[in-house]
């Protein structure tokens, strides 16, 4: 059986797609942050770790909560970098 991992898969766009991919027979784990916080590269190699095969891999994290850009620290910056570009890329 094909399986897929959709992350932000728990409501939404991304609920909406594993609703979708499950009418058609393919096995979903439909995550939400409390499985996996892509923005912190520990919990992606643990959830790795955990799941190591799938089919399709959903990307669907929607990136960082809006704030002002004056208010935007190094660390944020950081977050935001793993969370939008590293998360499954460079693992």
């Amino acid at each position: 059986m094909t399986k897929a991992i959709i992350l932000g898969g728990s409501r939404g766009i991304g609920k909406a797609i594993s609703d979708s991919l499950k009418t058609i027979k393919i096995d979903v784990f439909a995550t939400s942050q409390k499985d996996i916080d892509t923005s912190n590269l520990g919990s992606v190699k643990e959830f790795l770790k955990i799941n190591k095969k799938t089919d399709i891999l959903i990307l669907n994290t929607g990136g960082p909560k809006p704030k002002p850009f004056s208010t935007i620290t190094e660390e944020d910056w950081n977050k935001y970098h793993n969370q939008l570009f590293l998360g499954f890329c460079t693992i």
